[in-house]
């Protein structure tokens, strides 16, 4: 499911690096692939076995705040928190870092990275989101977790020295970064489910995700504003302390005692 949101994610670089469409015929066509796709979900997508037909849970909204009070779901997502405030940041700036690398490479400041940042985003990103889900199964969600945040938060401080480089290591960096990135979103919502109280696990999945995306508004807004005061090619180290507090989480929730 992230794999298919990460290519959803990345297909309006896609449709613009494929033609020459303006601006707005390239979110046209992509709202045009989302209608698609609701059409889909309404005529073909069916309630799973777990709502079986019964007296539905009695809601609880509070625990959206009390699982903060539990380490396991603390622990998970600080974790998550994070990730994501490395994450869409990354995604919504990568193209005007690679444009402004090239500029001062070339001199040039008309680059086409539409067809990069597709690969990087999404085909290096649905890569990652496989990766992810089957080290977390064949090596445990920690470990699968602290791996992709330390990958990611070592491509954020490389790169610097990434911004002006040939243009197959600016390949190398994008596809490892685009895989890393994203490569632990499912293993933070699984691990999580894993140790919430199973009575209200989507109210824990759904605060998680809230309060996550939340954080994206944050980053993406302080990032341009870094890059005009110090320039593009140092403007991604605001992303750092994402990965490096998100890895220290995971790695205690790693050591706690396993749950009963």
């Amino acid at each position: 499911m992230i794999g298919a949101l990460t290519l959803g994610s990345a297909l309006p670089h896609l449709i613009g690096g494929l033609g020459d469409l303006p601006w707005r015929g390239v979110m046209g066509t992509a709202a045009g692939c989302a209608l698609l796709g609701a059409v889909v979900a309404v005529t073909l997508v069916r309630e799973g076995p777990q709502f079986a037909p019964g007296t539905p849970p009695r809601p609880y909204p509070r625990y959206a705040l009390a699982m903060f009070r539990q380490r396991g779901p603390r622990l998970v997502n600080l974790g998550y928190f994070g990730h994501m405030w490395e994450l869409y940041t990354l995604w919504t700036w990568l193209p005007s870092f690679l444009i402004a690398g090239t500029a001062a490479r070339t001199g040039r400041d008309d680059a086409n990275v539409s067809l990069l940042a597709f690969l990087a985003i999404g085909l290096a990103g649905v890569a990652g989101c496989l990766a992810g889900g089957w080290a977390a199964d064949r090596f445990g969600r920690p470990r699968a977790a602290v791996t992709a945040l330390a990958v990611s938060g070592v491509c954020c401080l490389t790169s610097p020295l990434f911004f002006t480089a040939p243009p197959g290591a600016v390949v190398v960096l994008g596809v490892v970064w685009g895989a890393a990135v994203i490569a632990d979103s499912g293993v933070f919502s699984t691990a999580l489910s894993e140790v919430a109280d199973r009575r209200y696990v989507g109210t824990a999945l759904t605060a998680q995700t809230a309060i996550g995306f939340a954080l994206t508004v944050v980053t993406i807004q302080l990032v341009p504003l870094l890059a005009d005061a110090v320039g593009w090619r140092w403007a991604f180290w605001l992303l750092v302390p994402g990965p490096l507090v998100g890895a220290l989480a995971m790695g205690a929730f790693g050591r706690q005692p396993a749950r009963a």
